[in-house]
């Protein structure tokens, strides 16, 4: 599973369950987007992400800390969530991207399997001659 998030760095959690709230009102997914984009400019204290709007690189959830991992778990795209860090602040993240892993069918994996054969079947071989010598 991978993840593009948009993240909101707030001081205290209470700015952010307000933040949040009025993010929630809006139904459209692009103005709800755009209203984060312009939260991230105003009130974001997160200065790296900040110059590219909040946006973070499209990242794997093996790479995300357990604490966002499990925020994020049962999350679709447009889906916001809050999560407390200790001693730097509440973190609001937008998803803006969920690719789900997707599991290869018999088609898609045959190449690899016929190469990871062959791979084995050379393996033994060079062991078959490598003793008789």
């Amino acid at each position: 599973v991978k993840y593009e998030l948009r993240n909101i760095l707030v001081a205290y959690e209470k700015n952010a369950d307000r933040i949040i709230a009025m993010l929630n009102e809006i139904k459209n997914p692009q103005e709800k987007k755009e209203s984060f984009i312009k939260y991230v400019r105003s009130v974001s204290s997160d200065v790296a992400s900040k110059q590219n709007n909040g946006l973070t690189e499209l990242v794997d959830e093996n790479k995300l800390n357990s604490q966002i991992k499990d925020a994020l778990l049962n999350k679709k795209e447009g889906d916001i969530v809050k999560i407390n860090l200790k001693d730097i602040g509440t973190q609001i993240l937008l998803i803006e991207k969920y690719i789900p892993e997707k599991k290869a069918t018999f088609e898609e994996s045959k190449d690899a399997l016929n190469n990871l054969a062959k791979r084995k079947a050379l393996t033994k071989q060079m062991e078959i001659i490598l003793k008789e010598k």
